[in-house]
């Protein structure tokens, strides 16, 4: 399927109520609060970081990270010095003020703050643990922080790497000063030699596509221009998937296509490029013979992946291969017995 990719001390659940994400997991157990400003009076009284998880109520990826990272008792025991809050990012009063003050635009949205409430870093997105909990951890030692890479970058002020590490740290707190940046990576990697011109081409390609806050009226030529130079790049393919998600929209089905076939031609050993072009597919209901081939081949680059698998199941399911569905499903539940989503698309696959 394309996309699906302890106890807290006793001082916390005293100072709130039990939140319930909309997933139902109960956020206090976890030894979240819900409240900023005492989250952050008890953080300067005892002198403790804290931890600050923006959601939504839609984000799917926030409620993976609920119950995949945050319910971990490596995460619990490695978090124990910590303050930690959730805001809702959309909920009036603190949720939204505080995403207004942290330039917070996308979710989940993970950060660290001193006692004072002034930022250490930030992440955006998802990653798996334990992964994720030696990022933070790795930010509260003051490694990987936005201070530290710009310290670095004024001792090396030639190391590209570095430059594009700040880059990517302002363009994520929404400095102003990012734009300018992403312009001299870009200057000095024109070919993408070094692999961050195209990244930093990107990001400034999808800030112009986006400055239109309405996505029925977004102009995609920003986007057309940079996949017509770096189509085959990793940024690249995210901007395909930009326009054929785009075209979608506008009900342009002949580009919608004709981005997701050159998804399929710039990325044909990229296991989840090809999955997420393989879904598409079925929904668009176009080209399911290609959209099987290319599913079947991310099956093995990446084996025992349980989205693709659900993804030939789709697929075949839209072919009329109902016996071939159920058996690829019967392969996805047996990894994960006990998933809804798996369940209802074996029903579906029965016609039950």
């Amino acid at each position: 399927m394309n996309g699906r990719l302890a106890i807290a001390a006793g001082l916390l659940f005293s100072l709130q109520a039990p939140t319930l994400s909309a997933a139902g997991v109960d956020m206090a157990a976890l030894g979240f609060m819900d409240n900023a400003a005492q989250a952050m009076t008890l953080a300067a009284e005892q002198n403790r970081p804290v931890f600050v998880d923006f959601s939504t109520t839609w984000c799917v990826w926030c409620r993976r990270f609920e119950k995949d990272v945050f319910s971990t008792k490596e995460f619990q025991d490695g978090t124990q010095g910590w303050v930690k809050l959730s805001l809702d990012a959309e909920k009036e009063g603190e949720g939204i003020e505080w995403a207004k003050r942290f330039n917070v635009s996308g979710y989940p949205t993970t950060m660290l703050l001193n006692p004072d409430g002034s930022e250490i870093d930030r992440m955006s997105g998802y990653a798996p643990m334990p992964t994720y909990l030696q990022v933070f951890q790795d930010f509260a030692e003051g490694k990987g922080t936005l201070a530290t890479l710009q310290a670095e970058l004024e001792r090396s002020p030639d190391n590209l790497e570095l430059r594009y590490r700040v880059l990517e740290k302002l363009e994520g707190r929404g400095a102003d000063t990012w734009k300018e940046q992403a312009r001299a990576v870009l200057e000095a990697d024109p070919e993408n030699t070094a692999g961050f011109g195209a990244r930093s081409a990107g990001m400034l390609a999808m800030a112009e596509y986006r400055a239109d806050k309405n996505p029925a009226g977004r102009n995609p030529a920003p986007l057309e221009t940079f996949v017509s130079r770096f189509g085959a790049t990793e940024p690249g393919l995210d901007a395909r998937n930009a326009l054929v998600s785009h075209f979608r929209r506008a009900d342009d089905r002949e580009n919608a296509t004709r981005h997701l076939a050159a998804v399929l031609a710039e990325h044909p050993e990229n296991a989840q490029a090809l999955n997420g072009f393989a879904w598409t597919c079925t929904e668009l209901d176009w080209n399911l013979e290609a959209a099987r081939e290319a599913a079947l081949k991310a099956d093995r680059l990446q084996p025992g992946q349980v989205g693709i698998i659900d993804t030939i199941a789709e697929v075949e399911f839209r072919m009329g291969h109902k016996e071939a569905a159920l058996e690829q499903i019967g392969r996805a539940l047996a990894l994960e017995p006990e998933d809804t989503y798996l369940k209802e698309q074996q029903a579906k696959f029965r016609g039950q």
